[in-house]
């Protein structure tokens, strides 16, 4: 309650002017980081690219997709079956509060000064680590003995290595497609 006859004044410190502007940018822009096979890697690329490269994509997109949810319609004949082997689902799962800790982590160097941006590079750099690590790791389900032959290893996720490099983090202001976090 002030008295009467009594002028007050709002004043903002420098601290609230930060915050204020750090509000403002993210309810403008929106920024997000997106972690996984992002679509600018694929089909809405292909005026760039030629199109055996877009082709390539189209097909990273597939296997990054089958691989992590599997499929019982795969083979020319759609009779074979590949189980699920989540790499990335799974991987949210396991890091959610290594991933929560970091994120508030960067929240307060965002208040001291940092970027929304590059704290959201960081964020997504430790979830693209997170992600290739578990593709490395995975071992079951096991591959079938005729696969196991076919590519000369055991690995179920590591073949020509396509995959576990095509994992990317990408900040942006936009919605865009893809598959990932």
């Amino acid at each position: 309650m002030v008295a009467k006859g009594i002028k007050t004044k709002d004043v903002q410190t420098k601290a609230g002017k930060h915050i204020d502007k750090i509000i403002g940018q993210a309810s403008k822009d929106s920024p997000f980081v997106k972690v996984g096979v992002q679509e600018k890697d694929g089909a809405k690329e292909k005026k760039q690219r030629d199109q055996g490269e877009a082709d390539n994509m189209v097909r990273l997109l597939l296997v990054a997709i089958v691989q992590e949810f599997g499929t019982d319609k795969a083979g020319k004949n759609k009779d074979i079956t590949i189980p699920e082997r989540s790499y990335i689902r799974s991987t949210a799962d396991e890091k959610k509060k290594e991933w929560a800790k970091l994120n508030d982590e960067l929240l307060t160097k965002i208040f001291k000064g940092m970027s929304i941006e590059k704290a959201l590079k960081i964020q997504g750099q430790r979830m693209r680590a997170d992600i290739q690590k578990k593709i490395e790791a995975i071992e079951d389900p096991i591959l079938k003995l005729a696969t196991i032959l076919a590519k000369g290893s055991s690995k179920p996720l590591i073949d020509t290595a396509q995959l576990i490099q095509s994992i990317r983090e990408q900040v942006v202001k936009k919605k865009i497609g893809g598959f990932g976090v």
